[in-house]
């Protein structure tokens, strides 16, 4: 478990958990947001915000590469059984991608990537399953560890 993801999770969860006890009606309707995003238009699209997220990284890495031919543009989907895999060879989750994930309206994608709204990736809390996120500096996991709670907590992969 890398250090920079353990105190990334931990700030912002302590952040949070002040929050709330200051505004405890947020939590309230930070849980009917999340409800509206999976009842409404996004509940049935967790391939297509995967690959559209893809794109977006692509997108992200190509902007920041002066010279965009040497990138690889690649999606991989592959589903196993029960698993579904995506990944891609865009630019590496920021941290600001961590707290826009943790977050609701808050993307900090501009320009010409195709999602700019920040409720997309919620989308997938309707899987009731576990959810790895696995990137350069970031390795995250979402899963329904407590009730329907779903909390993000670091995770290491071996890689190679």
């Amino acid at each position: 478990m890398s250090n920079t993801d353990n105190c990334l999770l931990n700030q912002l969860r302590s952040q949070r958990l002040k929050a709330y006890e200051a505004a405890p009606g947020d939590l309230q309707e930070h849980f009917g947001i999340e409800q509206t995003v999976l009842a409404g238009g996004y509940g049935y699209r967790q391939i297509l915000e995967l690959v559209q997220n893809s794109a977006d990284a692509i997108l992200e890495a190509n902007d920041a590469t002066p010279d965009s031919s040497e990138i690889r543009e690649r999606i991989d989907v592959l589903l196993r059984g029960t698993h579904l895999y995506v990944a891609n060879t865009g630019a590496a989750l920021s941290r600001d991608g961590v707290e826009a994930l943790l977050r609701s309206h808050s993307s900090p994608k501009r320009g010409n990537q195709i999602g700019r709204f920040g409720l997309g990736f919620k989308s997938l809390l309707s899987l009731e399953g576990k959810i790895d996120i696995f990137s350069k500096a970031f390795s995250l996991r979402f899963g329904n560890y407590s009730g329907h709670f779903h909390q993000p907590h670091a995770i290491h992969a071996k890689r190679g």
